[in-house]
């Protein structure tokens, strides 16, 4: 009886370290300028099943830790959806692609992204502008959908939109 309460036991540990293992994610280099986008990622993450998170300003990090995979994974997801973007420390997670179409366009459509503020618009248009053949961008304070037009690869312009923090879709 002692050795099928200790295998018991063993299962019961083996299980519970598994399925139950917490996973720890960190997201760097995400667009934080101000306070409210600091109260975007708050709210974005604030309702996500079994995660909770830190959020540092001062170093564009968003520290997530959660109580299995799956809730680390949307958590990543609701930081995307909330038009946020960044490099993530685990293998385990990643952001959806953002939609853009093949080859080069004219005009574009950009949504979905986060954009509170004047800073946040700034680095926006300075990321979109970098783009080779990109020649205007309509992005201005709060709006979340703006056009992009030039001569240019619309799947530059969402790399360009993540490398500089941002999620966006393209169309």
């Amino acid at each position: 009886m002692k050795a099928f309460s200790a295998l018991l036991a063993a299962v019961i540990l083996f299980a519970a370290t598994a399925f139950g293992a917490e996973t720890k994610v960190l997201v760097s280099d995400v667009h934080i300028c101000c306070k409210s986008c600091v109260t975007g990622i708050e709210t974005a993450l604030k309702d996500v099943k079994g995660v909770k998170f830190a959020v540092d300003k001062d170093k564009d990090t968003v520290a997530i830790t959660a109580d299995e995979a799956a809730n680390a994974q949307a958590a990543v997801d609701a930081l995307g959806g909330a038009g946020y973007y960044g490099k993530l420390d685990s293998k385990d997670v990643a952001f959806k692609a953002g939609a853009a179409p093949d080859g080069k366009v004219a005009k574009v459509e950009v949504s979905g992204i986060h954009n509170c503020c004047g800073k946040c618009t700034t680095a926006i248009n300075k990321a979109i502008k970098a783009v080779a053949g990109v020649k205007e961008t309509t992005a201005k304070p709060k709006l979340t959908t703006f056009e992009v037009t030039g001569d240019f690869e619309a799947k530059a312009v969402v790399k360009a939109l993540n490398d500089a923090g941002f999620q966006a879709q393209v169309k």
